[in-house]
């Protein structure tokens, strides 16, 4: 798969595309997947990328997995704009009530899953990367939006950008929706920014109807030494928080270590650096989650050492580690 990724990356083009993005994520999949075998999680995942796309997004132009979650785009005309409008939001609203039993009949889960979903819908334009009739990506503010969005639909629900098209909705499904004003992290974080979101199933908290103040910053120790200790500390390493982040997203893993000389040996001196995010590369699987009124931050310490280990650390080196992020 990626040696034909390649390949056609060397014929690909870019362009731009009119088109309606919609982010699902799977709630609570995080603490899920700390509670199963880990291939256990993987089953139940694949299993419900296969029922999205099975029951509801088969003509879907581009689809990609999330690591939670499933991001879906479908591309529009004049012509086919109403009925795209319609259809994305129909089927949201479809999916998050009938996730509970998405899986259930499904001979292979037979263990408790996650019951909640959240999606967020966004209309714009887009940059495609197409290489003959096969699209490679897309990315955009559009896909961005929808991200964002998504993140707002707590515990589940649907959220709709302003300029979705809430006036193209039938009555029946505009009625589900209320319209609120937001600060969206990333896109508008000292104005407001009018939404639309179902207040049956979703809680816009006050902190988000008011600009953002300026970040106050935590840091906190991870109390591993050595690459050494590091490796002894897998598979899955978590650390309580003394705060809430203010976004799981921005809880980042930063980390100092020896540079390695040419010759493999630890530099006397010279210190590197490296910060892990939130599905970045090298993705070292960062999670964020609350049970029992503490809040839980993790990583995979095994990918963290294979990683350290390939730039050259060695077993004995000291190693600075410590969580960053913006408190809520």
């Amino acid at each position: 798969m990626h040696s034909e990724f390649r390949r056609l990356l060397d014929l690909s083009e870019g362009d731009s595309q009119r088109l309606v993005a919609l982010n699902v994520d799977i709630r609570g999949f995080s603490a899920f997947s700390e509670e199963v075998e880990s291939v256990l999680a993987a089953l139940y995942i694949k299993k419900v990328y296969q029922r999205l796309l099975a029951d509801y997004f088969t003509d879907a132009d581009f689809f990609k997995p999330t690591g939670d979650g499933l991001l879906v785009v479908y591309g529009f005309t004049d012509d086919t704009l109403r009925a795209t409008t319609i259809e994305l939001v129909k089927k949201a609203l479809k999916i998050v009530r009938s996730f509970p039993t998405l899986t259930r009949n499904d001979p292979a889960i037979n263990f408790p899953v996650p019951r909640r979903v959240g999606i967020g819908l966004a209309r714009g334009a887009g940059s495609r990367l197409i290489a003959g009739e096969t699209i490679l990506d897309y990315s955009g503010r559009t896909l961005n939006l929808a991200s964002r969005l998504m993140d707002f639909a707590r515990p589940e629900g649907v959220v709709l950008d302003a300029h979705y098209g809430i006036d193209l909705l039938p009555p029946a499904i505009r009625k589900q929706f209320d319209r609120t004003e937001v600060v969206i992290r990333g896109i508008s974080e000292k104005e407001l920014v009018p939404i639309y979101y179902t207040p049956a199933l979703t809680s816009i908290p006050d902190s988000l109807r008011r600009p953002f103040a300026e970040l106050e910053w935590e840091d906190e120790e991870v109390p591993l030494a050595t690459l050494h200790e590091l490796e002894d500390a897998g598979p899955k390493f978590v650390v309580e928080l003394p705060s809430r982040p203010l976004s799981p997203s921005q809880l980042w893993l930063n980390t100092e270590f020896p540079m390695a000389t040419k010759s493999g040996r630890k530099h006397k001196s010279i210190m590197s650096e490296h910060t892990f995010k939130p599905g970045g590369a090298p993705d070292i699987d960062i999670t964020y989650f609350e049970e029992g009124g503490k809040r839980i931050a993790g990583f995979n310490a095994d990918s963290l050492a294979t990683t350290l280990r390939g730039w050259g650390v060695k077993p004995a080196w000291e190693l600075g580690m410590k969580w960053i992020y913006p408190k809520d």
